[in-house]
């Protein structure tokens, strides 16, 4: 089971319908442990595609299940659930109609 203090860097890509990547990646020291939740700064490395070339992505476990949300896309109130895209657990996925988000992390 994956154990969020463990996580040493997140990455995450948002592909929209139009053929747009958005490349995130984890600002350096950012991450933060807090009520069984990980919060950390993260930075759109393509920031001419990114009406806002920076966000807080924030993830949490439930029920042995892993979900995020962040202050940037449509789901930013409400936690949505993520998708294992690997046994290993350190790449997901989530779809949002045309759209989707792959997000892969690393620990220590």
């Amino acid at each position: 089971m994956l154990d969020l203090e463990k996580i040493k860097k997140i990455d995450f890509s948002y592909f929209d319908s139009n053929g747009y990547v958005y490349p995130f990646e984890m600002i350096e020291d950012s991450l933060e442990f807090k009520n069984n939740e990980v919060a950390c700064f993260m930075y759109c490395k393509a920031t001419n595609l990114s009406a806002n070339g920076e966000v807080f992505l924030y993830l949490k476990k439930h029920n042995g299940e892993l979900y995020f949300r962040t202050n940037y896309f449509a789901n930013s109130i409400e936690y949505t659930k993520l998708i294992k895209n690997s046994e290993d657990n350190m790449s997901y996925k989530v779809d949002f109609a045309k759209d989707y988000l792959k997000l892969s992390l690393e620990l220590l």
